[in-house]
């Protein structure tokens, strides 16, 4: 009984179908054939960068005490981080007095050397005197002794003058000799005196060297604790893994920072370009110089004329490319091979900005003033290509031969004129019937 039902039903079905058919009319969709212009053309998604990018670095250990959003825009000057200085200054001025103190301890340094050169150099001369004296009695002391050894010897004298002239010169000599070692102490004396005054004021200069240094070095700090933006372009600020949040954050007011820390980068926006890619299938097609247009479809559809600067190598997944898995079209090719591209752009818009998405349409082929209809009005049997025209009160079928296609229309070059009416795919009896 069920079944007698169902099938009951079904046939209901197919019936209330059949008549719906019937009465339905179906309307052919028709083209026109046209002349004009028709692109072939690889239309791919990539992403604005720059090439050259500044990096702000922390020139000493220290704290930020401002440092700018990310994405402000900076001139060529701006200050965009700021140290703090105060420690610095304290350290500064303390060192500032130190070299005050050493600078008088090297005029005392001076003043007392001075003296003591004055000094030992009387002391010098004096000795050197007595020693010339002592010189001179010696000699008067030799000259006695040798007439007296004379005289005795033709025996005028008594022998006891002879020995009493001996004994003086004896005497004179060990004078002489204690002079000349007196003379040569004060000179050894005045020459370690000397040196010790000199080694007090190298010392004192070394002293002041080192407190200068530190000086100039303080000095250079302050100086360099406002950090300046090297070229115009948009402040990025750098980020680091903060172990208490667990997490990676960017660089903040208040934050202890170490020497040669990077703290943002500035993307030169006087030196943009675009990063895409090219299917392998097109790498033949596409080579250093091809034209491009790009369009921005952030700043409006902001349209940009470049070129392609370079093509990569190597192939690549397309889900490791510039534009990612997505062509421009929407179409998702995971595992799709492609080649990376380097676009330059003939002008560079105030507007552009790194990391914005940008739209590549590398034309391949140019026809102008050719015969075009839609792609899905041509049909293939056989190897041969047909169009239905309209005729009258009928579509005739017709070969034609094509040329050059893109996604959305195909060249005619025979077969067709301009204005003929075209059906689109492959029409069914019905709509064959025109009234």
């Amino acid at each position: 009984m069920q079944s007698a039902c169902l099938a009951a039903s079904l046939v209901l079905l197919f019936t209330a179908c059949d008549k719906s058919a019937v009465k339905k009319t179906e309307t052919p969709e028709v083209a026109t054939v046209q002349k004009g212009v028709l692109e072939v053309a690889i239309e791919e998604l990539g992403v604005v960068e720059a090439t050259r990018t500044a990096s702000i670095m922390c020139p000493f250990r220290g704290r930020i005490v401002t440092i700018a959003e990310t994405g402000t825009h900076v001139k060529k000057g701006d200050v965009v981080v700021r140290l703090d200085v105060r420690a610095i200054a304290d350290s500064l001025e303390e060192e500032i007095q130190n070299l005050g103190q050493i600078k008088k301890d090297l005029e005392a340094s001076i003043q007392s050397l001075e003296i003591d050169l004055r000094s030992n150099a009387l002391d010098v001369n004096s000795s050197l005197a007595q020693l010339d004296l002592a010189r001179v009695q010696l000699a008067n002391v030799n000259r006695n002794l040798g007439d007296l050894e004379y005289l005795r010897s033709e025996n005028l004298v008594e022998q006891d003058k002879v020995r009493e002239a001996e004994s003086d010169l004896a005497s004179t000599q060990i004078n002489t000799f204690s002079q000349d070692m007196t003379l040569r102490g004060q000179v050894t004396g005045s020459q370690n005196s000397e040196q010790a005054g000199r080694i007090s004021i190298q010392r004192n200069q070394l002293r002041g060297e080192e407190s200068l240094s530190k000086i100039r070095e303080g000095q250079e700090k302050i100086a360099s604790a406002e950090l300046k933006a090297p070229v115009e372009g948009l402040f990025v600020r750098n980020k680091r893994f903060n172990f208490q949040q667990r997490k990676t954050v960017e660089r903040q007011a208040g934050e202890e920072v170490n020497m040669n820390d990077m703290l943002g980068t500035i993307p030169d926006l006087s030196a943009l370009t675009i990063r895409s890619q090219i299917p392998e299938s097109d790498v033949k097609k596409v080579s250093k110089g091809s034209d491009v247009k790009i369009v921005l479809e952030a700043l409006g559809n902001l349209e940009i004329a470049g070129k392609v600067s370079f093509v990569g190598p190597i192939a690549i997944e397309r889900e490791a490319s510039p534009g990612g898995q997505l062509m421009a079209s929407g179409q998702a090719l995971t595992g799709e091979k492609v080649f990376e591209i380097t676009i330059e752009m003939d002008s560079v818009d105030p507007r552009l900005k790194p990391g914005l998405t940008a739209r590549a349409r590398i034309v391949l082929n140019r026809r102008d003033n050719v015969l075009t209809v839609p792609l899905e009005a041509i049909t293939t049997d056989d190897n041969k290509h047909y169009v239905y025209i309209q005729d009258k009160k009928k579509y005739e079928r017709r070969e034609v031969r094509i040329g050059i296609a893109n996604s959305k229309s195909v060249e005619i070059v025979d077969g067709v004129k301009d204005g003929d009416v075209i059906f689109l795919g492959t029409p069914t009896a019905t709509a064959l019937k025109v009234s």
